[in-house]
Order: C-alpha cells, then sequence, then structure tokens
C-alpha cells in the first residue's frame, strides 16, 4: 500500500485483512467496463453511504470526489481539499469511507 493506513473498521465487524480485499477490489474499479456489475455495487455502496451521513446539497460533486478516493491510490483528502475544495470535513471524509466500506463488505457477501 501507499503511505494510505488502513481504516479502522473493527467496530463494523471488519477485519484488517478484509479492509484491504475490499480497498484492493475498489482499485480496479478505472478497469471495469461500463455496464459491469462491480461498478454499480461500488456505487451503489457509496451512494447509500453519503445519503445516510452527508445529505446535504454538494452530495453530486461528493460523490465524484469520495469515488475518485476510493477507487485511486494517489487521492488522498488533502489532496481533494487542496484542488477540489471538498465540502465536507476530514472527519466526515473519514466517516463516510467507513460506512462505504461496510456497506460495501454487506454487498459482497450477498
Amino acid at each position: 500500500m501507499s503511505k494510505r493506513r488502513d481504516l479502522k473498521l473493527s467496530e463494523y465487524g471488519i477485519s484488517r485483512y478484509r479492509y484491504r480485499e475490499l480497498y484492493y477490489w475498489c482499485l480496479q474499479y478505472p478497469k471495469w467496463g461500463i455496464t459491469d456489475r462491480r461498478r454499480k455495487i461500488v456505487e451503489d455502496a457509496l451512494r447509500r453511504a453519503l445519503k445516510e451521513i452527508y445529505n446535504g446539497s454538494r452530495m453530486d460533486s461528493l460523490f465524484v470526489d469520495i469515488l475518485s478516493s476510493v477507487t485511486r491510490e494517489d487521492i488522498t483528502y488533502d489532496h481533494l481539499y487542496m484542488r477540489h475544495s471538498i465540502p465536507c470535513s476530514r472527519s466526515t471524509y473519514r466517516r463516510i469511507r467507513r460506512l462505504f466500506f461496510f456497506l460495501l463488505d454487506q454487498e459482497k457477501r450477498d
């Protein structure tokens, strides 16, 4: 992994190794075709996480920013804050990511 630290997902019942599996699975997102079912799984999990935590007016732009963050290794909160003026705090960003990986884990288990 890069400089990015593992998320602490023990409160969601996800081990460090399961998180890494999900993380590396998401990094393959850019290689999947537009109609690939896996893209829909990732996007739906992110939409659900955003709706639950951040039901604001800028949800569409936040969706794009966080999607790039979970599907690319080089995109961090600092990058999004400096380059894209992400409309949420660092703690909200982390909560959304944690919930996203929890929901993604549920989707993949079903």
